[in-house]
């Protein structure tokens, strides 16, 4: 499953509400996505995994290259409670925030061109684990886009 914005945004604080599913094997996300057909598409990623680990795969990519990647704790079950999971992204700057607190930012390889605002639960082939005994769902709430103020300090 997979919701997105109609239009693309040049910068903001995107944030979503989310309790993943408990199926290991499969991801759920906020994201960033340039979303042109044929084209070397930028992206920024927040991908939960949903196997009860508390793992987050942050990632960036520019002109469809991966530009940085690295694997994080949250500390918690994602599948146990909704979090708010954010994205602060400016031009030279992306953070990643999970509940208020600050996982991780980059300023090089960082996104330059209008994204759209996403939120997904997928099976991506390269993640191993079997599909659950039960039904399972991520749930998704609250997702939103902020513009940044045009006088706003950077962080």
């Amino acid at each position: 499953a997979q919701l997105a914005s109609a239009g693309r945004h040049a910068e903001g604080s995107f944030r979503v509400r989310m309790r993943t599913a408990r199926a290991p094997g499969s991801l759920s996300a906020l994201f960033l996505y340039e979303d042109v057909p044929g084209h070397a598409n930028d992206e920024v990623d927040i991908e939960v995994f949903n196997d009860g680990s508390g793992r987050v795969l942050l990632s960036t990519w520019r002109d469809g290259r991966l530009t940085r990647s690295e694997e994080r704790e949250l500390g918690f079950d994602p599948s146990a409670a909704e979090h708010e999971y954010r994205i602060d992204w400016r031009p030279g700057e992306v953070r990643f925030l999970v509940d208020g607190r600050l996982l991780r930012a980059w300023r090089d390889g960082v996104p330059h061109r209008p994204m759209k605002l996403m939120a997904n639960a997928w099976w991506p082939t390269w993640l191993e684990g079997a599909p659950p005994a039960a039904d399972a769902a991520t749930v998704v709430r609250g997702l939103s886009a902020h513009p940044f103020p045009a006088d706003a300090e950077r962080r």
